[in-house]
């Protein structure tokens, strides 16, 4: 059988879909997105990227008074040195307000985990804090560690105050002892 012209480059287009897709410029990367991203000079040579993206609270989405949020994050290495590993690590932080009278449940989720406590109206602080944090590690000799599109979920909505997404991008160059660090909050 005689492949055609089109045939060999088939392979080309989908990889070339797959990272647009991945970073963001396909899909996610729009207005309806709080998104971040900083690069700095790697140790050892080359430059490493960290990226993170979160829906507005006007996209998410509330149900059950809890809000579900679309995130993405990824960590990059541009540049010719052999990678040993590199890891996007997000932290997801939610504050809520200590409700008026009485007190409520309040939590947050990210993927499997989950942290949950009673917030009352008799409670010293006017906030409570959550936050977990995940990872994706790549010491395969990948250039790149990305996670999602995926979901975090905070509840009650009604009390929420803030909720951000920091991702760092942590590297290890074979020729170089030191890892570098470069993080994003958005």
């Amino acid at each position: 059988m005689r492949s055609s012209k089109y045939s060999k480059r088939l392979p080309i287009v989908l990889a070339a879909l797959f990272a647009l897709s991945v970073f963001g410029v396909i899909g996610m990367g729009c207005s309806n997105y709080h998104t971040g991203e900083k690069s700095r000079s790697a140790n050892g040579g080359g430059t490493l990227t960290t990226y993170a993206e979160r829906q507005t609270d006007n996209a998410s989405s509330i149900k059950n008074n809890a809000r579900t949020v679309t995130y993405r994050v990824y960590a990059d290495y541009a540049g010719s040195q052999t990678v040993t590993s590199i890891k996007t690590e997000w932290t997801v932080r939610a504050t809520f307000e200590r409700p008026i009278s009485g007190s409520v449940s309040a939590g947050l989720t990210v993927g499997a985990t989950s942290v949950s406590a009673n917030v009352s109206a008799s409670q010293s602080s006017q906030w409570k804090d959550f936050a977990i944090t995940k990872y994706w590690h790549n010491s395969n000799g990948a250039t790149h560690s990305f996670y999602g599109p995926s979901e975090y979920v905070m509840f009650p909505n009604s009390q929420l105050n803030s909720h951000a997404l920091t991702n760092v991008a942590i590297l290890r160059l074979a020729n170089h002892s030191t890892p570098t660090e470069v993080s994003v909050t958005v």
